[in-house]
């Protein structure tokens, strides 16, 4: 894994990592701002949002936040959201991975096992997978 990711770190470039930020700020708008996003489903609920914008929240806790936002804001965030939400936690991984790799290569030397830390990024994209995952089960 060592010899990937470091082949990684000395393959990135300014161009890459400021494409993976742009990407990234498309898909933040698309899964935010946009009419198929969160700022759509506040607009068919009155309110309610979705529970990857909570924290520190029960099982019953969650259920009701489900149930306050009525079975079309459900349906909505289930057909227009998560399909989003499969693609933005990527290009979050792929920005911070980018980023972490550039800046590894600037002040690091090969070997050096820093350059193991964009490992970060890829797990934190698995984690909100299986938080999608779960949220979806609900």
């Amino acid at each position: 894994m060592r010899k990937i990711i470091n082949n990684f770190v000395e393959k990135i470039s300014l161009k890459k990592a400021v494409i993976a930020t742009v990407v990234f700020g498309f898909m933040l708008w698309l899964i935010d701002y946009s009419p198929i996003g969160v700022s759509g489903l506040l607009r068919r609920t009155g309110g309610p949002s979705i529970l990857d914008f909570e924290s520190g929240y029960s099982v019953d806790e969650g259920y009701a936040m489900l149930e306050a936002l009525g079975e079309a804001g459900r349906h909505f965030h289930l057909t227009k959201i998560m399909p989003l939400d499969i693609f933005f936690p990527f290009s979050l991984m792929a920005c911070n991975f980018s980023w972490i790799c550039y800046f590894l290569k600037k002040l690091t030397k090969e070997g050096n096992m820093l350059r193991l830390l964009p490992v970060v990024s890829v797990v934190n994209m698995l984690l909100d997978w299986t938080e999608n995952i779960g949220i979806t089960a609900m």
